[in-house]
């Protein structure tokens, strides 16, 4: 039952994934935290996606990193800071430029760089993936720190907080809704000079004061939107509040900064030796992180991930489906991965900045500097050549309490009897598409890391639940965020009739 949506009109709905909470971090049901992760982005097939970042904080300034990642490896392929003044939001789209992302925005906030609006950066990807591999993928958004008009306190000079007023008005809007770095180049020369003064230097070097522990005062919302097959989904960021938040700014800039565990688990960037890395030169924009410790309890970076990890960790996902045919109705359901990089290890550097990857070996050694266990061994199945893991097979309830029982009858299509592979999720964001029977899927028109789930009871309309718990010796709940998109086509709706799209959180 391949899908293909044809005619003009949309409506969105709107979803969310929350998880358990842990000591250090926890998520904000409401949508309000110091991180903000979106599960998805794209831009296939006619797609943009538009986003939107906004400081709920009315009184301080933040200074937020915003980094995309490619859906299949979610290797960096676009990072950028903005500068919110208080009550502040930030819009931009992303667009499509040829075989690259494309950032676009209008929106007068402060950025480092101060322009952004460029094709996005492939070079982090392997090089067969450098065509496509930064139309789909998700992003990070992390409060660095906070930017107050001024302040006193212990250790905090009167010249710090002098300068921090300086800071705070060069970001801030005024009359004419610009800020500063916006109208006045000295303005913008001061935001990048104090910008530099302020970088966090490991092991607990002192650091200027300009900045200070961020609050959890972000909300950040994304749609997917496709003018020409007239659809839209909107959905927001899963939104991280940590317990006892710190000040974690690093220079926008290509410095080079020394791998240190108290920085990143992204072994990407630890030494080669028998240590599992690939020693990818790192530098000052590649931090934070989201393994990057921004609290008082987490202090490795894989005390970070690892909370992280179990926050989001479920066995299991829920939602609804319409696939009916008479309705033209597709549903496509995003899982995303937004920890999976921080287990990976790697084995070879090639020519350039290509790596090839493995996974923590069969006995649960994980060789990554982790100190504190092995929540990571879920993992362990993964199959580092294709990027899948297996997971349990699904199961799918039509409208009528029927169910179809027989695990050998659930397949990834197109897949005969005889080269049945087990259901697996593949790359950091995997689009689930249901009886879809190609690609591109129906309701996203995702591609690189999409797979179709075709339940043979026969079922066009109902519920299902999709496995998320990884299969093997330490298989185990995988730690995920998402939503579900469903498209539908009501013919009798004017002389063209009318696309309907539906955003629903998982369960």
């Amino acid at each position: 039952m391949k899908k293909k949506l044809l005619a003009t009109g949309v409506a969105v709905a709107l979803g969310a994934l929350s998880g358990v909470a842990s000591a250090a971090v926890t998520v904000n049901a409401g949508g309000v935290g110091q991180i903000n992760v979106l599960p998805y982005y794209s831009v296939q097939e006619g797609n943009d996606t538009l986003i939107s970042i906004t400081n709920t904080d009315t009184t301080r300034g933040k200074a937020v990193k915003v980094r995309f990642r490619g859906a299949e490896w979610s290797d960096d392929v676009f990072d950028f800071q903005i500068f919110l003044s208080p009550g502040d939001m930030w819009t931009g789209a992303v667009t499509k430029d040829g075989n690259l992302a494309k950032m676009s925005t209008s929106d007068s906030s402060c950025t480092l760089p101060a322009s952004v609006n460029q094709a996005f950066v492939p070079i982090r990807l392997q090089a067969a993936a450098q065509n496509t591999g930064t139309l789909e993928g998700y992003v990070e958004v992390i409060t660095m720190a906070d930017i107050p008009a001024t302040g006193t306190g212990a250790g905090n000079l009167t010249a710090n907080w002098a300068v921090t007023k300086d800071l705070y008005n060069a970001i801030k809007h005024v009359a004419g809704g610009k800020p500063a770095c916006r109208t006045d180049a000295t303005a913008q020369t001061l935001l990048e000079g104090l910008t530099q003064d302020n970088v966090l230097v490991p092991a607990g070097a002192p650091q200027n004061a300009w900045m200070v522990a961020p609050t959890a005062s972000l909300t950040t919302f994304a749609t997917i939107i496709n003018v020409p097959t007239s659809k839209a989904f909107t959905f927001p960021a899963t939104a991280l509040v940590e317990s006892a938040p710190l000040k974690q700014y690093f220079e926008q800039s290509n410095n080079a900064l020394a791998f240190n565990v108290a920085l990143t688990a992204d072994n990407i960037f630890a030494p080669i030796a028998a240590n599992g890395g690939a020693e990818l030169p790192m530098y000052q924009f590649d931090m934070p992180d989201l393994s990057t410790p921004t609290n008082a309890v987490d202090v490795l970076a894989v005390d970070q991930r690892d909370a992280i990890a179990t926050l989001l960790a479920k066995a299991s996902v829920t939602t609804e489906y319409v696939t009916n045919d008479s309705l033209l109705a597709s549903t496509d359901v995003v899982i995303s991965q937004p920890v999976r990089r921080y287990f990976y290890e790697y084995t070879q550097k090639a020519a350039g900045q290509t790596f090839h990857l493995t996974i923590p070996d069969s006995t649960g050694t994980n060789h990554n500097y982790d100190v504190n266990g092995d929540v990571g061994t879920v993992y362990q199945p993964l199959d580092g050549a294709t990027n899948r893991i297996a997971v349990a097979n699904p199961r799918f309830f039509d409208r009528e309490e029927n169910t179809f029982t027989s695990s050998s009858g659930i397949v990834i299509s197109p897949t005969p009897p005889s080269a049945i592979t087990p259901i697996s999720l593949k790359g950091e964001v995997s689009v689930v598409s249901i009886n879809n029977s190609g690609l591109p899927t129906g309701a996203l028109n995702a591609s690189i890391t999409a797979n179709d789930y075709t339940a043979t009871g026969g079922y066009s309309d109902g519920w299902t639940t999709l496995s998320t718990t990884s299969q093997g010796t330490n298989g185990g709940a995988l730690p995920v965020i998402g939503f579900s998109a469903i498209n539908l086509f009501n013919a009798s709706a004017g002389a063209a009739g009318t696309n309907y799209g539906m955003t629903l959180p998982l369960k």
